[in-house]
């Protein structure tokens, strides 16, 4: 058996229809001025849009405590909320809080090592930040940082050289009597 829609209103007078002829529409806005609040037979409440303070309809069971007329004041109301959540509230802002705890973690772990790997700055190789900050600019996809002098705990600004790419690099790494790559 085939479940039909009804399109009478719940006052079961004789809906106006949205749509054209060719093209009719199974909702229908409301069924006269007797109606108004009744759209696709659920009960309609007039609300403020939380942003722009616009009146608009909206399904009862759909209203909350902010509402908008468009998803485009959601996203501007919810950046200006995150905004100042993260300006006063975040933990990880506060003194002692997730931020400060990783500036003690790497200050406790810095110069442990045994001078084999490159050294970190914030979970990132402190020589490209150290090349970034010398450059004015953000390292480009494939650019490598070279230490001139091979020492690579050497990120003094004046060691180091921003290389287009990999290809580069390897031509000026050193090279021992039979050519291989010496330190």
């Amino acid at each position: 058996m085939r479940m039909t829609r009804s399109r009478w209103c719940l006052c079961r007078s004789e809906p106006r229809h949205t749509g054209t002829k060719s093209k009719p529409s199974i909702l229908f806005v409301d069924c006269s001025a007797c109606c108004p609040k009744v759209v696709s037979g659920m009960a309609q409440a007039t609300v403020k849009c939380g942003w722009c303070g616009r009146e608009f309809q909206k399904s009862v069971h759909k209203v909350r405590q902010h509402n908008f007329c468009c998803a485009a004041h959601v996203r501007k109301w919810n950046a200006r909320r995150l905004a100042e959540y993260n300006r006063s509230g975040n933990p990880l802002n506060r003194p002692g809080g997730s931020v400060s705890s990783r500036k003690k973690h790497r200050e406790k772990l810095s110069g442990t090592g045994a001078g084999k790997a490159y050294r970190k700055f914030y979970g990132r190789h402190e020589h490209r930040a150290a090349a970034e900050a010398m450059l004015g600019r953000p390292l480009r996809p494939g650019e490598v940082v070279h230490h001139r002098d091979g020492d690579k705990l050497n990120n003094d600004p004046m060691n180091l050289e921003v290389l287009p790419s990999q290809s580069e690099h390897t031509k000026t790494q050193r090279r021992d009597s039979r050519g291989r790559w010496s330190k």
